[in-house]
């Protein structure tokens, strides 16, 4: 494919995000009565990124749908669902967390196609290894979440950058951001500190339950004793039903 004019928009597709048996008709579109539930044509994003530049997450796309981008990339040409091949000009961006070669040799990618994407290989470090990112991330989703619970001039306390600076974040950007959200979430005021986030990431006291032996949660229970306690309401384990909230009116 023909690069884009510089300043078109971009358009983005998660394959992660769709079911592959829907990643057809999501990428090139589908005409009219084409499947079960095809009630009206829609285009796909090959065809919505004409003269602009189209981003794959492409790792998690079934091998079927990369056969279907390879001709695309070779050819400039698109086929709907049910339609015929049309032109299309678009720029291809393509992106992934996986090893793509090393599932090139395993069968599970395209070996030519991931040939044909390897033109331009950028490499994205991961957070650990830029520290210096990690502090307007902080302010960026702090801004992001704030808004988003209705608060207002909140406070990150430097001890708590400086530490997050020296996480190792295996989960990389999207951990942050989780961690951000869970310290707004929970924090007592709008201040969100170092001794908070230690607070959360410390392990939890977990009772461990062993289980009797006997199959019969209550062996010493006698029938018909045990039979009313399981149907009275309120009883842990009850079977019978009872609506009521005590610590709410009854109403009428």
């Amino acid at each position: 494919m023909i690069g884009s004019p510089e300043g078109a928009s971009q358009i983005s597709f998660n394959a992660a995000a769709i079911p592959s048996e829907l990643a057809e008709a999501e990428l090139f579109g589908h005409t009219k009565g084409a499947f079960t539930g095809a009630q009206s044509a829609r285009l796909g994003y090959f065809q919505q990124a004409h003269k602009a530049t189209l981003f794959i997450e492409i790792g998690e796309l079934p091998l079927p749908i990369q056969a279907k981008i390879l001709r695309a990339l070779q050819s400039g040409e698109v086929q709907q669902v049910g339609g015929r091949p049309e032109t299309v000009d678009a720029r291809l961006i393509a992106a992934t967390n996986r090893d793509l070669g090393a599932d090139a040799r395993a069968g599970r990618f395209r070996e030519d196609l991931f040939y044909r994407l390897n033109v331009v290989p950028i490499r994205v470090p991961p957070l650990r290894e830029r520290p210096e990112d990690i502090e307007p991330l902080i302010r960026t989703f702090v801004h992001q979440y704030a808004e988003r619970y209705g608060m207002a001039g909140v406070e990150v306390e430097p001890a708590l950058v400086d530490a997050l600076k020296g996480h190792p974040w295996p989960g990389n950007v999207r951990d942050l951001e989780n961690t951000v959200a869970r310290l707004l979430a929970l924090a007592p005021d709008e201040r969100i500190t170092l001794a908070l986030w230690r607070s959360l990431a410390e392990p939890r006291e977990r009772t461990v339950m062993t289980p009797s032996r006997s199959s019969d949660p209550m062996p010493h229970v006698p029938s018909t004793s045990r039979r009313k306690f399981l149907n009275t309401p309120g009883q842990p384990g009850s079977r019978a039903r009872d609506t009521r909230d005590p610590g709410l009116p009854t109403l009428g």
